[in-house]
Parts: structure tokens; sequence; C-alpha cells
């Protein structure tokens, strides 16, 4: 288990999705240092969380949903589509998040388990990587790779993805 140090002497603000933001500088890859862990599994979906720790010295800001590029070991993968009804997760609202340093938000990504049967399932459809461009953050340094390897086709070319949430892990969805 992750302990976490300074979260408490550096609350994050959170406002509503529209409201006029504070100055604040983008989180990138400069400052963040990013984490999975794996949350099992919910009503045939596999769940990942990841963590994003702000390793600089200010405060930070992230907003919205992470956007995502597949790869196939051959490719970009374009077929892939991403949606924000992630399944096993709550439903939350995007905010603007100020993460002060040391502090960790996440979000949660989700897509369906199924068990590759066919030993002939076609290689095209295997993700063997996942590109995460932080919100708010520019392209140009904002990127993480992921490498988490999933048969795409077999889960229906479908990834759903939550907004960034002020969580040490993402909101699960109850029963």
């Amino acid at each position: 288990m992750l302990v976490l140090a300074g979260v408490a002497s550096s609350p994050l603000f959170s406002a509503p999705a529209g409201a006029s933001p504070p100055a604040l500088q983008a989180c990138t890859a400069n400052n963040v240092k990013i984490s999975t862990v794996f949350l099992g599994e919910a009503n045939g979906h596999e769940l990942e969380a990841f963590k994003l720790r702000n390793t600089g010295s200010s405060t930070c800001g992230l907003q919205g949903y992470p956007e995502l590029t597949f790869f196939t070991a051959s490719r970009l993968d374009s077929r892939i589509e991403v949606v924000h009804d992630a399944s096993g997760y709550a439903d939350v609202t995007p905010r603007l998040l100020a993460i002060g340093p040391q502090d960790v938000v996440s979000f949660g990504l989700s897509y369906r388990n199924t068990i590759m049967t066919s030993p002939s399932f076609a290689k095209d459809c295997q993700v063997e990587s996942i590109l995460i461009d932080l919100p708010l953050a520019p392209t140009s340094s904002g990127d993480f790779a992921y490498h988490q390897s999933f048969n795409a086709c077999e889960a229906g070319n479908v990834v759903a993805i939550t907004p960034v949430e002020a969580r040490t892990l993402p909101k699960r969805a109850t029963a």
C-alpha cells in the first residue's frame, strides 16, 4: 500500500466544470509521476486505476479526461473507441483540480474482459501500449506510455475512461 506524505498539508482545489479556472500551470510529464493499480473485475470489465502524483514543487492543474492513443505491435490502432461511461466506476463530473506538491489524484480505465480462447486471434488486435495525454497538459510534454496488453477486437474495440478526480483511486460504482 502506498503511503502518501503531504496530502493533508496541501489540499486539492476542485471547481465545477465551466467555472472560471484560477491561473494554474498545467500538470505535465515533467512534474507528475504516474503509477497503475489493477482493481480487478466488475461486471465483465477489467478495471485499471492510474495514480498521478505531483512531484514538482508547485501546484499544477488538471481537468477532464486524459486522451488515449493505442498501439498494437505493428502500428497505431485507430479502431478503438474511447467512451466516458466507464463500467465499474461511479459517474464523476469533470472538475478543475489544483494539485499541490506530493498530492495524488487518479482516473480509471475499463475494458470488456473476454478470455482469448482462440489461438488464432489477430495479432493486429493485440494492444501492446497506450499513450496517455494528460488533460490541460501540452501534448509535447504531457504524454505517458503505459504498457498493457489486451485483445481490442474481443473487447469490442471500446475502452472507457473516467475524468481525473481528487481521490487516490477512482470512485468505484456501488452494486
